[in-house]
């Protein structure tokens, strides 16, 4: 496998069935265009990993750059993702919570439901809706949908989008804009509007890089089909050199549909490490942990939007009996020191189709209870061993359909 030039954890893979393999199921990699991880490259050249921030995901589904984003910042900053649209929402949590961080809020809002959050983002990126000509190569038969009815769609949908989020920048923050177009209306038109609102182009150095084209602004950056070997992509970094005085806006108030109330969790210290350091809340009939250090940050943004997820999903109660969540098992927090058991291939894929796992071996009464089954020691999920049997907790909409 060779190595994607601007990010050293990446690397270029031949085609094969995702799905059927158990390391993705266990977030051990996540499936990518190899342009859009320059975005990586850029967080390390703006130094984001040591400073305390909060991030924003504006058009986030389905998840490849917020999971990204998490790996660049540290867990004194906190990732927001938010997909406006229910389906690729949960799209994007399945892929958020196979990623394991804790510091991370999900939400699905209109981008006009953040112009309350006056100055409140070190950084927001705005992968913006596109016309998708940098798709063509790689999906042709999406060029019915190239035209330019589109694309001027896409650029009046774009300019809403940024004029909604420019007053949630911090002065001195940043804002990453991207597309995976060739489009100038949808590019360069964009950036000269930033420019001219408060906006400068950061120097990002691409030296190493001669497969990059310049854009038409200095600063700004594409990644075409001839030069690169990943799909069509476009890219720049801005710094808000100012704050303008903005506006009060009418917000919608989200608290009570959120439904957000802090409990005591007295099992923490059996399922979670470090639980000292984490909230506990109840949330959709479930119990949820966030870092305590960014309890200020959930409660702020409960106010004014709507939250699909947050932090670590835990477990819930059915009859006094606590029921452990699978994204507490492919978390990072998790305590490293609960049962289990390292399963092949085969086994891992009977799991992940929630068929029963012939586990007979190891059925006795040191290890009854909930077990944690491990591939290529990577969490997959829950098993519950009991005397007569082994009970398979993968969710339902998690298994594998595919034989």
């Amino acid at each position: 496998m060779s190595s994607v030039p601007w990010e050293q954890n990446a690397a270029f893979i031949q085609k094969k069935e995702f799905i059927l393999d158990p390391d993705w199921h266990s977030g051990s990699y996540y499936v990518q265009e190899s342009n859009s991880m320059f975005l990586g490259y850029i967080l390390e050249q703006i130094n984001i990993k040591d400073k305390k921030i909060i991030v924003l995901d504006a058009c986030a589904a389905p998840g490849g750059k917020s999971t990204h984003i998490l790996d660049k910042i540290n867990s004194d900053s906190v990732l927001i993702a938010n997909e406006m649209l229910p389906k690729r929402n949960a799209i994007l949590k399945e892929n958020i919570i196979r990623w394991g961080n804790p510091n991370v809020i999900i939400t699905q809002n209109d981008t006009e439901n953040f112009k309350s959050l006056d100055n409140f983002f070190d950084l927001i990126l705005v992968d913006a809706p596109c016309s998708g000509e940098g798709l063509l190569r790689k999906k042709p038969e999406l060029a019915v949908e190239f035209t330019p009815e589109n694309i001027e769609k896409c650029t009046v949908r774009q300019k809403e989008i940024l004029d909604n989020l420019i007053g949630c920048v911090k002065e001195n923050g940043f804002l990453i804009y991207s597309t995976c177009t060739f489009q100038t209306c949808e590019n360069e038109a964009q950036i000269q509007y930033l420019l001219e609102n408060g906006f400068e182009l950061v120097p990002i150095d691409i030296s190493a890089f001669p497969e990059i084209t310049k854009g038409k602004i200095e600063q700004t950056f594409y990644f075409t089909f001839e030069q690169t070997k990943g799909s069509g992509f476009f890219i720049a970094c801005l710094r808000k050199k100012n704050i303008s005085t903005s506006e009060t806006h009418r917000h919608q108030d989200f608290s009570n549909r959120n439904k957000i109330t802090e409990i005591k969790f007295k099992d923490a210290e059996k399922w979670i490490d470090n639980y000292k350091d984490f909230d506990f809340y109840t949330f959709k009939n479930s119990f949820y942990c966030f870092p305590e250090k960014h309890t200020y940050i959930l409660e702020r943004l409960q106010q004014h939007l709507y939250i699909t997820y947050f932090g670590v999903e835990t477990g819930e109660l059915k009859k006094d009996i606590f029921i452990p969540a699978h994204a507490l098992a492919l978390s990072n927090i998790i305590n490293k020191n609960l049962n289990k058991i390292e399963i092949d291939k085969n086994n891992a894929l009977q799991y992940l189709r929630k068929q029963d796992v012939p586990l007979e071996n190891i059925r006795h009464k040191n290890n009854l209870g909930w077990t944690l089954l491990t591939y290529n020691h990577q969490n997959l999920g829950w098993v519950k061993i009991l005397q007569d049997r082994i009970n398979n907790y993968l969710p339902n909409h998690w298994r594998i359909l595919q034989r």
